[in-house]
């Protein structure tokens, strides 16, 4: 009944509202549908919304997890690099009055001035490890430190050194997502979001039908649009402060559009700017990609929090693909083999099951194959029992 009022509404929209704004957003699956250009013009909030299950069982969660493509350990850890701080000031698009707010007093200061929401709420309620200034280490294990070969052992959980190009065909590697696959509670309730048209290969689209949306683009001949989305209101959402980070917030509005509208109970988000900007050489938008990022993760988690469907139920990783150089003879700006500075990563978690101890400062090195390990522990089941060469969870985030 629901679907032919849905219908009838749409028939009648249709008839009432000429133009159209066509967009396009490609994904490995999902074919897209037309919408008005003035057809979802408010706010998005979780009212707006149809009635979802309000008490899930408590093995029921939901997971998102979030990377951003080749941040440095050294910014999330410490803020802005004071070797490269000037480069803020010099930018003529750069907020001064920014600029001296995230660059002015001790580490812990800029980082927290730089990424407020991590160095609060995930700070306070969650877990962040990879502070090597603390002994306490994140590398990834695979020797080729760039991404279609981080993000692998990211969401495998092993290292497979046949997977050594960005340019490598479908993963054959089975993933997390794979893995839930098999329980029926998240079969069809799963999704990508990103700006790279290698993630449907990284996460096998093909063999797993996970609707994986990787490119966005305005063309007016173009008949189809993301599910229930506008791609028009989303370019208009990056603030004046960020005239950098505009591929990035088109892929988080649809991300977020799909996530209050669709309910998936696993999603993935890839940020990209902070790798692409760190290799433009542009510091200045690395740094504001980077701050970007933490604005739309804590919109992120107070909309899953304002939604009842995933308040309380949700665990949220947020983590990177590889490190970069150090700040040094520019070598900030690349990563890859040769370069084992770009190894070194970190990891944030929030949510439930998560042991709330803040910045760890436990000296201990743990590697990038056990993050998979870790997010199913973390769900309630045992993703080493398929495979022995996958990382053992890092049980000293996890709740007992």
């Amino acid at each position: 009944m629901r679907q032919i009022f849905a219908v009838l509404f749409i028939l009648f929209f249709l008839s009432t509202n000429a133009q159209t704004l066509p967009v396009e957003c490609t994904t490995a699956q999902t074919q897209p549908i037309l919408i008005s250009k003035n057809q979802y013009a408010q706010e998005v909030n979780a009212a707006q919304y149809p009635a979802v299950p309000q008490s899930p069982a408590p093995k029921e969660l939901k997971l998102v997890i979030v990377t951003l493509d080749g941040y440095r350990w050294q910014e999330q850890f410490g803020g802005v690099s004071k070797m490269l701080q000037k480069r803020l000031f010099k930018d003529p698009k750069f907020d001064k009055a920014f600029a001296s707010k995230i660059t002015q007093g001790t580490r812990e200061e800029k980082r927290k001035a730089l990424m407020p929401f991590m160095w609060s709420t995930v700070t306070e309620k969650g877990a962040i490890i990879g502070n090597r200034r603390q002994g306490n280490k994140l590398t990834v294990r695979n020797p080729y430190f760039f991404s279609y070969p981080g993000y692998s052992e990211l969401f495998c959980g092993y290292v497979d050194k046949k997977v050594n190009s960005n340019g490598h065909p479908d993963n054959q590697n089975l993933n997390l997502f794979d893995f839930l696959l098999q329980d029926d509670y998240y079969k069809n309730s799963i999704a990508a979001f990103g700006n790279w048209d290698a993630f449907p290969k990284i996460l096998n689209a093909n063999r797993n039908h996970i609707p994986v949306f990787y490119n966005y683009s305005s063309k007016p001949d173009v008949t189809s649009v993301p599910p229930l989305s506008n791609y028009e209101k989303f370019q208009t959402k990056v603030p004046i402060v960020s005239t950098y980070a505009e591929k990035d917030t088109v892929v988080y509005q649809h991300a977020k559009e799909y996530l209050v509208r669709n309910h998936p109970k696993a999603l993935f988000i890839g940020f990209d700017e902070t790798d692409h900007f760190g290799h433009t050489g542009n510091y200045p938008a690395y740094v504001m990609a980077a701050y970007q990022s933490d604005v739309w993760i804590n919109d992120l988690w107070n909309t899953l929090q304002a939604v009842p469907f995933y308040k309380d139920q949700t665990i949220l990783i947020v983590t990177c693909d590889h490190g970069r150089g150090p700040a040094a003879l520019e070598l900030w700006r690349t990563h890859g083999q040769g370069l084992p500075a770009s190894g070194q990563t970190w990891l944030a978690l929030l949510g439930p099951g998560v042991k709330a101890l803040g910045e760890s400062k436990q000296r201990k090195h743990y590697h990038h194959d056990q993050i998979a390990a870790t997010i199913i522990q973390l769900l309630g089941k045992d993703f080493n029992s398929t495979n022995p060469r996958i990382g053992k969870p890092i049980e000293y985030v996890i709740e007992k």
